[in-house]
């Protein structure tokens, strides 16, 4: 795209005549790429000063990070990432100068790190790198670039900046070297240039460092007997540093630092605290960096805490996230914030809203947020003073409300009477009944659905078909008796959980009996090859991507590549269950066992740049069901990853799904 193209693009954008790609077509027949097409806005963040906004763009070919002036409306700044650079976010280090995040999945055997060798299965790398856009110079600089042994670190994406008395530098963690004893150290990183030297080390047992605004060492995690997962939290400070907690865990790992509180106490986790562990859900724990004392610092009844809310200038804590029934919550700590946070919701009465970052002068926000269940989501910028809200742009800008169907939030019996919640989506404008469904299964497994808008559900729907989400037991957010519930349950309790939602639709006679297909990602593209290999008679279809097929093959894997002591492992042997102990369980709930069952037509979807769920999975369940005869199909999505982070992955995927569904289950 030319450069004076893509000015008119972004300018168009901003000013909210938004572009359409392609002819325009009723909701019926809205394309396939318009719901496949990624998010337009991947971040967007004020410069400090409150005069600028910048923005990471997704087009078709590229992603750009834009600066755009407030007064003038005009595009100050405007560069392009590499075809296989993935923009993740933006944000500001001062008001000259933006931070753009962004991940590159390479092969193994292309990784620069000496360390990373893999036996087995070919294995993908996804990198998370940052880089600074310097609007006084118009360049780009890629931080820590020339430390080769960097690359020994996958997450370069955390930087602390502006740091006071050192203008022009920042910090980031990252390995010495990419050797079996290195250190976690603390880099003092040049942001203009990109260049970076050691101020602080940890020892070879450190696993997570925490920096004070200044970006000095004032916590840390070791793990201190990886055999017997025990940890220990250490306090720094004047002279050597001392422990004040320990502490033993599924996987080693300790308390997440998540950072500093106003009054100076560090804000950790009791999700792998048992001496924090009161009650049932995940809360936010203060720690006493002098005495050690722990106490609750924030929680919410029946729903888990998933993480904090940092304020961008002075990097401390000041509120918190949470998901409840329906969708993403904030709680601010700061009495102004709290005031500015209820001022939005007016606006969003019908719907939801948040604040993603603000000037420091708290004078203006940028906002997130959906007027109601039928939108895909917007921009604004809010002005407190005048009570003031104003559209930037949308995430889906091509995709109108009324192609949009409604979800709504329910529960549903399992056959042990408890009570799973869930989400039902149902094509606008038809009533829910004797409706073709689709069981859309989550990824995680021990993760959850939201109510938002989900480009899967929403393109099924766009086609006639109902789509359940159930959040079985083994989903988070819901308390650790609710994910535990789920650990050693591949193919069982989070299986019947989900398929118990279908039986309780098929009762009310909401859906079609005979009409059913299950699908998912990851973790959900094994709920569809189990669904169809250990019940069945009870689907039409499955469309599995990106999906385990073999249970124990996937942590022969993970211990191959991670080690047997390692907190990777940990997981997911605690997840699927233990190979050691319960192998023959493992291998009856592989579906790549069970390939003779299958009655129902598959379709096999897998991208060759994932870096989760390596291809020989999916490709083994292939040839199981090629080999017993049955009915498979196979999508390969070349160049995407474990995520649909490309616009052609996502829209492929889409095509074929709609192709599949309608040769085999028609919506009628």
């Amino acid at each position: 795209m030319p450069r004076t193209m893509l000015r008119a693009l972004l300018l168009l954008l901003w000013i909210g005549i938004e572009p359409v790609f392609g002819q325009s077509a009723s909701p019926a027949e809205i394309p396939a790429q318009e719901f496949g097409r990624l998010p337009q806005v991947a971040g967007m963040a004020i410069s400090p000063d409150g005069t600028k906004i910048a923005e990471a763009l997704n087009t078709p070919e590229f992603s750009v990070v834009a600066i755009v002036d407030l007064e003038s409306a005009k595009m100050v700044y405007g560069a392009r990432t590499q075809k296989d650079q993935v923009l993740r976010g933006v944000d500001w280090i001062d008001s000259d100068l933006a931070r753009y995040t962004f991940s590159t999945t390479i092969p193994s055997d292309r990784a620069a790190a000496a360390g990373y060798y893999f036996t087995g299965a070919r294995r993908q790398l996804e990198y998370f790198r940052t880089g600074t856009a310097d609007l006084k110079t118009r360049k780009q600089v890629l931080l820590m670039d020339r430390e080769a042994d960097s690359w020994a670190d996958t997450n370069l994406s955390y930087v602390l900046a502006p740091i006071e008395g050192d203008p022009g530098f920042g910090r980031m963690i990252s390995r010495t070297s990419p050797d079996a004893g290195a250190k976690l150290a603390v880099f003092r990183v040049n942001l203009r240039s990109g260049s970076a030297s050691v101020t602080a080390t940890a020892t070879p047992k450190t696993r997570a460092i925490e920096l004070d605004p200044s970006g000095k060492i004032v916590a840390s995690i070791d793990t201190l007997d990886e055999k017997a997962n025990i940890w220990a939290l250490y306090a720094h400070g004047e002279g050597p540093r001392r422990k004040i907690a320990e502490g033993q865990s599924l996987t080693g790992l300790g308390p997440a630092l998540f950072g500093l509180a106003a009054d100076g106490r560090l804000i950790t986790s009791n999700a792998y605290d048992d001496e924090a562990l009161e009650g049932d859900t995940d809360k936010l724990i203060a720690v006493d960096l002098k005495t050690g004392e722990k106490s609750v610092f924030f929680e919410i009844p029946g729903f888990d805490v998933d993480g904090v809310i940092m304020d961008p200038h002075t990097h401390l804590i000041i509120g918190a996230r949470y998901t409840d029934a329906f969708t993403e919550r904030q709680h601010f700590f700061d009495s102004t914030l709290v005031s500015y946070y209820e001022a939005i919701q007016d606006f969003f009465a019908d719907g939801e809203a948040r604040l993603i970052d603000w000037s420091r002068d708290r004078a203006r926000f940028i906002v997130y947020g959906r007027t109601s269940e039928l939108s895909a989501g917007n921009y604004y910028l809010f002005e407190p003073a005048d009570r003031k809200l104003t559209r930037i742009t949308s995430d889906y800008p091509d995709l109108p409300e009324a192609a949009i169907s409604p979800v709504q939030s329910i529960k549903f019996k399992a056959r042990d009477g408890v009570r799973i919640p869930g989400y039902l989506t149902v094509p606008r404008g038809r009533e829910a009944k004797n409706l073709p469904l689709i069981l859309l299964v989550h990824g995680g497994p021990h993760s959850r659905d939201v109510w938002q808008y989900d480009f899967w559900s929403q393109f099924l729907a766009s086609r006639g078909y109902a789509v359940l989400q159930p959040n079985f037991r083994g989903s988070s957010g819901f308390g650790r008796k609710w994910e535990s519930a789920g650990k050693g349950q591949w193919g069982g309790l989070m299986q019947t959980d989900a398929e118990d939602g279908v039986a309780a639709l098929i009762k009310a006679g909401m859906v079609d009996g005979s009409r059913v297909c299950i699908m998912g990602a990851s973790y959900g593209g094994y709920a569809a090859l189990a669904g169809i290999t250990l019940t069945p008679d009870r689907y039409a279809c499955a469309v599995s991507v990106n999906g385990v097929s073999d249970l124990e093959l996937m942590l022969r894997r993970t211990k191959e590549n991670s080690g047997g002591n390692s907190s990777v492992y940990d997981f997911w042997r605690g997840s699927m269950g233990d190979p050691s102990t319960a192998l023959e369980k493992l291998r009856a709930a592989s579906p790549v066992h069970l390939a003779q069952a299958v009655k129902a037509p598959v379709l096999v979807v897998y991208s060759t740049e994932d870096s989760v769920v390596p291809a020989e999975q999916p490709k083994a369940m292939i040839n199981a069901l090629k080999a017993a005869n049955k009915n498979v199909q196979t999508v390969v999505l070349k160049g995407d990853d474990h995520w649909f982070s490309t616009w052609d992955g996502r829209t492929q995927f889409l095509v074929e799904i709609d192709r599949f569904l309608k040769e085999k289950m028609p919506p009628g």
